[in-house]
């Protein structure tokens, strides 16, 4: 576990050097990590069943709305969460039948992909 902290950034290595690519890099924390594309996955389904699929992929990172509504007010861009979760399934090629579907409602296999 203290090696996948360091890799994703939750704690800075005491020794050693991570390389992406071939170079040399450091996170300064795991959004650091998540922006070169390295983030924890864990073995549990940690999902909200009741939830539906686009908004368990951004569980915890919520994509807010752009100016007033979404700083101040906290709404969330579901629009954007929507096509941005129909881009990731459609990368991992996760067939669904719809992204606004509860999580309770797909196979295990599906919840864990």
């Amino acid at each position: 576990t203290s090696l996948i902290k360091a890799l994703t950034g939750a704690v800075t290595p005491d020794a050693g050097e991570i390389r992406l690519n071939g170079e040399p890099i450091s996170f300064s924390g795991p959004q650091s990590a998540r922006a070169h594309g390295i983030e924890t996955v864990y073995q549990d389904l940690a999902v909200a069943a009741s939830m539906d699929i686009a908004s368990n992929v951004f569980l915890g990172r919520e994509l807010r709305r752009p100016g007033i509504l979404g700083r101040p007010f906290r709404m969330l861009d579901k629009k954007r969460m929507r096509q941005e979760a129909a881009e990731h399934m459609a990368d991992l090629k996760i067939g669904l039948r719809s992204l606004t579907q509860s999580v309770e409602t797909l196979s295990g296999g599906q919840r864990q992909a």
